[in-house]
């Protein structure tokens, strides 16, 4: 039986291309059938890097608004207000909501304890504003759009729209 080493890893696996020995179940507890090829483990190994890459970037921007709840009255030397705890959970919640570009947009305390979300291509822009009860964006791209509203009629799926349309 011939063996083949997976790149990177140090398992050695049976070339399933070169032996249908039913001893190969015995030998490695699985039959050649069973046994996935090289090059799909190396394509499933990506697909997991890449969730994984995603992860942290989410996990980035999540740990940065959580970052905000540091802020002290007057923050900025001219009167702003904290970022309130319930205002960082809807932030949080919108990042989880959304699937994020592979740029991340730039985040930012306001100065009347909102939080900004703004993503930039070229001449296009989409900026969202996000409190503890109410929300406002604006798109400017292809076509002009705002809207404002309560946070629990957010719609995702048109924000996901808009940011993907920036992208394309």
């Amino acid at each position: 039986m011939e063996l083949a080493i997976q790149p990177n890893s140090g398992f050695i696996l049976p070339d399933i291309k070169k032996d249908n020995d039913w001893k190969v179940k015995e030998k490695w507890g699985v039959a050649s059938s069973e046994v996935k090829s090289i090059e799909a483990i190396e394509q499933t190994n990506i697909k997991q890097r890449k969730a994984s890459l995603y992860l942290n970037r989410r996990e980035r921007v999540i740990e940065k608004i959580n970052g905000f709840a540091n802020l002290k009255e007057n923050w900025d030397g001219y009167g702003a207000i904290t970022i309130k705890k319930k205002t960082i959970q809807n932030a949080i919640q919108f990042i989880k909501r959304i699937e994020l570009p592979n740029r991340l947009p730039d985040i930012y305390p306001e100065t009347n304890g909102t939080i900004t979300f703004d993503w930039e291509n070229a001449n296009q822009l989409f900026s969202i504003e996000l409190g503890k009860t109410r929300y406002s964006y604006f798109f400017r791209g292809n076509h002009k759009e705002k809207n404002s509203g309560f946070i629990s009629d957010l719609n995702t799926g048109k924000i996901k729209e808009l940011i993907k349309e920036l992208y394309q």
